[in-house]
């Protein structure tokens, strides 16, 4: 088998980041395709490893990427604030945590 040094983690510039299906010829896929696929797993329904086997991708290689791409994400989303239809608003908080 071959062995794929991926330089994604360590170089943001690099746009393409190889894959190797069953018969090991090798896909290239941007961050973007990645993060499509990731999502696509996600959503529908089926473990990464029935995932990988219908799509033709290598198991491991794709768990390496959603663990890669995973930790590039924002820790917080922005939220829009939404305009409130009453004066009364009540917020309870039964606990919080600080890190």
């Amino acid at each position: 088998k071959r062995q794929v040094t991926d330089t994604l983690a360590h170089n943001e510039d690099h746009d393409y980041v190889p894959d190797f299906n069953q018969e090991q010829m090798m896909i290239r896929r941007n961050k973007a395709q990645w993060l499509d696929l990731i999502s696509e797993q996600a959503s529908s329904g089926l473990s990464a490893a029935e995932f990988c086997r219908r799509n033709d991708l290598n198991p491991k290689y794709f768990s390496l990427r959603q663990r890669e791409l995973s930790q590039t994400a924002p820790a917080f989303v922005e939220l829009a604030p939404q305009a409130v239809a009453s004066n009364n608003v009540t917020v309870r908080v039964t606990e919080i945590t600080v890190c």
